[in-house]
């Protein structure tokens, strides 16, 4: 998965011992499969800022933290990757990091 190799890549870069890129775990297809649906909830229900959605206040109340844990959620989001950063590429194809996604749609 490229999501782990590029968290792996910034982990090996990370200068900070208590970089939260440091407590990485690799993740898998339904992980990413919980990010995908929460990004799609937050598409349905509008909130003032990403941190309302993992809010234990009453008017922001939805279910998104027992998905997935806020954390858990911003690294993955940041990592998430669908090509490899250290091939080759076809200088010719501005889109090549997400070719992937664009193939198999």
């Amino acid at each position: 998965m490229k999501t782990n190799r590029y968290a792996a890549q910034e982990k090996a870069k990370s200068r900070h011992k208590k970089a939260r890129i440091q407590n990485w775990k690799d993740t898998d297809q339904a992980e990413m499969k919980k990010i995908l649906g929460c990004i799609l909830w937050m598409e349905i229900l509008s909130l003032p800022s990403i941190f309302s959605y993992w809010s234990k206040n009453f008017r922001y109340h939805n279910n998104l933290r027992y998905v997935l844990p806020r954390n858990r959620f911003q690294m993955l989001l940041k990592s998430w990757h669908f090509a490899d950063n250290t091939a080759q590429y076809n200088a010719d194809d501005r889109l090549f990091k997400i070719t992937p996604v664009l193939n198999i749609l």
